[in-house]
């Protein structure tokens, strides 16, 4: 199966890598769950499937700047210790 941009898709619609089956991030291409994680109807494992549906990705993103691999890049406090976290603290 494949989505509208020719992307490889399993039956559930979910983008999945040619190469290991597993199931990759659209923004980025990482790979988030291996094809050992998915049941046999392709479905993603508990708890994700379930809060696929109450579960917004924009909402918890946050706001942060990237670096040129496309990793975030997580503030540091003034004091050096801990983490800040996005740009919004």
């Amino acid at each position: 199966m494949k989505d509208k941009d020719g992307f490889a898709t399993n039956e559930r619609g979910y983008l999945l890598d040619p190469k290991t089956g597993g199931v990759i991030n659209n923004l980025n291409n990482q790979q988030m769950f291996g094809n050992q994680d998915l049941d046999d109807r392709g479905e993603l494992p508990a708890p994700f499937n379930v809060e696929k549906h109450n579960f917004n990705p924009h909402e918890v993103r946050g706001d942060f700047d990237f670096d040129r691999n496309g990793k975030a890049r997580v503030l540091k406090t003034a004091e050096g210790a801990g983490d800040r976290g996005d740009k919004d603290g």
